[in-house]
């Protein structure tokens, strides 16, 4: 029986719309920055940080990512699998679908960031809270376009800001979601998978499910480096 469990989750699967003018074809993780694709920094920071097993969720051009999976197994010492969607399931909506298979506390992010982080420093952080969920949050510098939190005793969130809403407008929060989570696998229990006609973040969806649900979950605020190629 295979016991392998997946430590992080990579969202790939989606369209990249926004940077169509620039990426042209290419899907976002694979465009090259300085001869090496966002998805391959974020593989070699997890290789970096000890990680074992990590999961890819594929769905526009899941094609293109074959050659470059294959030369990142061959070249860093992780076991990378990939979740191949039939049908758009939004950056989160696999989760549901791969849950048995996942480890009690997940890694999940956007396969669109380049960072370099302590990962074991964020998990000390998780599991001393007992957290539900943990965002990895940095002050942002555009505040209007981000998805915000409030943790008005530093890290607990009591309050959660949409980009791009009347919301927003008239908030006074800075802690930017920086799409780095560590999620409690048993959090998907709690909250219902995304409709399949609702292609929505982990921000819309879960974040706001176990904040409508009044459940803990914290911020981890931090200084390292994290920019969304976005």
């Amino acid at each position: 029986m295979n016991k392998k469990k997946y430590e992080v989750v990579i969202a790939c699967g989606g369209m990249g719309t926004r940077l169509k003018k620039i990426s042209q074809n290419l899907p976002k993780p694979l465009f090259p920055i300085h001869s090496k694709s966002t998805l391959e920094r974020c593989i070699e920071q997890l290789a970096n940080n000890s990680f074992e097993n990590i999961l890819i969720t594929l769905g526009y051009k899941s094609n293109l990512f074959e050659q470059s999976i294959n030369y990142f197994r061959k070249k860093y010492t992780v076991n990378i699998d990939i979740f191949l969607e039939s049908n758009p399931l939004g950056e989160c909506g696999a989760l549901w679908q791969v849950k048995e298979k996942l480890s009690d506390n997940f890694i999940f992010i956007n396969g669109d960031i380049i960072f370099s982080i302590d990962f074991g420093r964020l998990n000390d952080f998780h599991q001393r809270l007992s957290s539900n969920l943990t965002l990895v949050t940095h002050t942002s510098d555009h505040p209007l376009d981000s998805d915000l939190v409030s943790a008005a005793n530093g890290t607990l969130i009591n309050q959660i800001y949409f980009k791009n809403s009347q919301k927003i407008n008239n908030c006074h929060a800075y802690l930017g979601n920086a799409a780095i989570y560590i999620i409690k696998r048993s959090l998907l229990d709690k909250v219902a998978p995304p409709k399949q006609y609702e292609t929505k973040s982990v921000f819309q969806h879960i974040v706001k499910k176990i904040f409508d649900l009044n459940l803990n979950f914290y911020s981890y605020n931090t200084t390292e480096y994290i920019k969304d190629m976005g």
